[in-house]
Order: C-alpha cells, then structure tokens, then sequence
C-alpha cells in the first residue's frame, strides 16, 4: 500500500524479506546485499536472519529494533507523539488508524506547514540539512507518494516497527553494520545499541554529532562499509 504497491492485510516484518527474495528469484540473482534507513531498518535486520547464504552485505541506518525483546521500548523515544503513537497501536487500533489518515491529510492539504512542524523536534545537524531546499522538496515528495493511495501502507509500516519481529535479535545469522546519529531525535540510539549487545555478530558505527539525515553527508563511508565487506566475502 505504500507508493503504488498494493496493500495486503496480515503483513509480518519477515514478509519484506520474502518480497526481497521473490524478487532475486524473479531476477536470477543469487547473491546481494541489502540497506535500510529509519523504519525500513527492522525490515533489512530481518533479511540478516532470514537469508542463510545470500547476503553480501547488510547495513542498517538508524533503524529500530525488536520492541518485544526491549521493555518499555516506547519510553526511549523523544517525542510524545510517537510514544502516544505506540501506545494507541497496542491499546486503540481504530484510533492509532486514524492517526495516520490525520497526518495524511494534513502533509497533502498544508504540506509546507507540515514540514516546519516536523523540523521543530530535529536536532541542529539535521536542522541543517533540513534547510536545504532541495531536501525539503525531496521529503515533501516523497511522502505525497508514499501516502499517494492512502494512509493504509503507512499505517501498517508503522505497526511492524512497532511489533514483534517473528524472531529473536541473537538469532540473525549473518553479520550487520548499523550506523546511528549520537543525536538522533527520531529514532534513539538506544534501538541500535540492543541490537549490538544482543547480535552475535553485529557492528555499531556511531556518529557523533549527527542526527537522523546523516546519510545525506555519511554517503561515502557508509558505501565504504559495504565495500570491504563485499570484499570479506570474495575472500571467504
């Protein structure tokens, strides 16, 4: 339901991997590797432990872990409407809904209000980025389309990341790189620093300074990363 992908209801996290893996198959690809920033995070985590053999590499970019493995995970988050958010999606479904088809309505019909609303609880790194013009537009966008049939894919987006993943952290089978903003105030570092401590092979590169933009400014090293790890694999 997200873009113009169609909607299916019973999604679980491990089915984005699946997609993933249809896809390959479809396209006779029997080797890749996998990123995911923000909360496409607890999707490309998933891929390290559904795929055996596959992957080449898999980076998270200030992703969220698994809620049911972290108590009182929503307490971590900064921002009382996302903390409301999470409680409404465990408690009032019907209204955790409409929260999204409100946000929906509110970025189509005052979109640069909206905007100036969310860059309020950025830090100043991502502030600056935010101020870009070209970012600015590039983010408008991208919701307009994300949300271009209705709210239903955002919503259940959001619910995942919300949810049990279907699996434990410790038992992902392949290695992750995660990348985290030290002041990130819309995902808290504190969700990849659990996913570090509870992984069995699992490294965290944690950017002092930065916020959630970083990979407008991080492009380099971030590719690097997958680079050598690309090259680990060649060699084994």
């Amino acid at each position: 339901g997200m873009g113009e992908s169609s909607f299916h209801k019973g999604r679980e996290v491990l089915d984005y991997a699946r997609d993933i893996e249809e896809l390959a198959n479809g396209l006779e690809i029997t080797e890749f590797g996998v990123l995911g920033w923000s909360g496409g995070g607890a999707f490309t985590t998933a891929c390290s432990y559904y795929f055996s053999d596959r992957l080449l590499f898999n980076i998270v970019l200030a992703g969220y872990t698994n809620f049911n493995e972290l108590p009182k995970s929503e307490t971590y988050l900064i921002s009382k409407l996302d903390q409301l958010s999470i409680n409404l999606s465990i408690k009032y479904p019907v209204l955790f809904k409409l929260m999204f088809i409100s946000m929906n309505y509110f970025q189509r019909i005052m979109p640069n209000t909206f905007y100036r609303f969310f860059v309020q609880s950025l830090c100043r790194s991502d502030k600056e980025i935010a101020s870009d013009e070209v970012f600015r537009m590039m983010l408008i966008n991208s919701l307009s389309g994300a949300f271009s049939q209705n709210s239903n894919g955002g919503t259940v987006d959001a619910l995942l990341n919300y949810s049990d993943w279907g699996f434990n952290i410790k038992d992902i089978k392949n290695r992750l790189n995660i990348f985290h903003g030290s002041e990130d105030t819309l995902v808290p570092v504190k969700f990849s620093e659990h996913i570090k401590e509870n992984s069995n092979d699992c490294t965290l590169h944690l950017l002092e300074g930065y916020g959630h933009f970083f990979p407008f400014k991080y492009q380099k090293e971030i590719f690097a990363v997958a680079t050598l790890e690309l090259q680990k694999k060649r060699l084994n």
